[in-house]
């Protein structure tokens, strides 16, 4: 091989590599790299009974100064283990299992400082402690995560 064949090989490789770093760090800092723009309270009982319906309140508000759209609220199965989502209000426009989540797709335009309240109504399909996260997300996946953990007692 000669010479210069050899050092364009090097630099193409060094190019090339120099242009995937960029590339993976362009989009961590597109999908990572911001701090998501809600804040959020969730409000549900601490325990219910089998078979029992109950609400479980996701206070959202957008703390940044312009209009952010929450694109999904995603509910992981841990907490879904226990729990059948019969409704929501506001209605999501699409529904999607993903892994190990279910993702409710809204799509809702929220303005700066002006709470928006999602009421998840789930009947308690299992007896013992359901615990997991719930993600509120953009609609490029930064999200801002809570956890709840709700005992589902025997009833009566």
């Amino acid at each position: 091989m000669s010479k210069k064949t050899v050092i364009t090989v090097v630099i193409t490789f060094v190019a090339t590599t120099i242009l995937w770093v960029g590339i993976v760090i362009g989009l961590y800092w597109f999908y990572y790299g911001s701090e998501p723009p809600f804040r959020v309270v969730l409000n549900h009982p601490a325990e219910v009974a089998l078979g029992s319906e109950f609400a479980v309140a996701v206070a959202v508000e957008n703390s940044s100064d312009e209009p952010a759209t929450l694109g999904s609220i995603d509910i992981y199965d841990s907490l879904l283990d226990g729990f059948e989502l019969v409704s929501s209000r506001p209605a999501f426009v699409g529904v999607e299992d993903v892994l190990n989540f279910q993702t409710l797709w809204y799509q809702t335009e929220l303005q700066p400082d002006a709470p928006q309240t999602f009421t998840l109504t789930f009947r308690a399909t299992r007896s013992g402690r359901h615990g997991g996260q719930l993600d509120v997300c953009t609609p490029t996946e930064v999200c801002t995560t809570v956890y709840a953990t709700i005992a589902v007692g025997e009833g009566g």
